[in-house]
This record gives structure tokens, sequence and C-alpha cells, in this order.
């Protein structure tokens, strides 16, 4: 987990008015996590990939991906795929939490974990 900063709070969902600048946002904040110059999806999809291989054996993690499988059970997802999802718009601002408290090795609050479980659509 040493390859990403998750010392700070995601704020693009506070932009209510205007999703374009929201988005934009949050696609800086994720730049921001994988500490890149620029958005690149390739090089963050990359990221991605190595943190899941890094994680994956987690507890919290496998209840996640098991949550999104769950609530897609019409369709095919694989884990990495179920894993990428945490990163999306709807739920990176609590995953970011999730993954700090985990990166510092503190105690996952019930509250936290809850959170990203809401998230999930």
């Amino acid at each position: 987990m040493d390859q990403i900063t998750v010392n700070f709070i995601p704020t693009y969902k506070l932009i209510t008015d205007n999703i374009s600048e929201s988005n934009m946002l949050y696609q800086i904040q994720l730049t921001q996590m994988f500490n890149l110059n620029q958005y690149d999806d390739t090089i963050i999809n990359n990221k991605i990939n190595n943190l899941y291989q890094e994680i994956k054996n987690n507890k919290q993690i496998i209840l996640f991906i098991q949550n999104i499988k769950n609530k897609n059970s019409n369709i095919f997802l694989d884990d990495i795929t179920c894993f990428k999802l945490l990163f999306s718009y709807d739920c990176f601002n609590n995953f970011i939490k999730y993954l700090f408290q985990l990166k510092n090795k503190k105690i996952i609050q019930d509250t936290l974990f809850n959170n990203v479980i809401n998230s999930i659509k």
C-alpha cells in the first residue's frame, strides 16, 4: 500500500450543482491518491490491479466484493472488476477512508465499513 496516498478527505461530492466539475475533481483526487501528475486510465488501472493483489485476502475486501456481486447478480463480475468498482465515483469517497485505516493499521470502525457497503450500487 506504499504506492498510494490516502491521507486526504475527498471533496468531489461536495460540488452538488455542477456534475462536470464534481467529476473533474473526482478524477483529480483519484490521480492524487495514486501519486500521478495527470489522469491516466491505464496507469490507474495497473495501480488498482497491484493494490488488489496486495489486499485481496483481507476479509473486509472479500465482503465488499461479495456485496457488489450480490447487488449485481444478474451479470457476471469477477473479483478484480468488483474491486475496481470500489474506486467508482459513488464509492471512492468512502473507500479511501477505509484504505486510510487499513494502510495505517488502525481498527476499521463498523460505521466506516457500513458506509462503504452502503455506497455500493
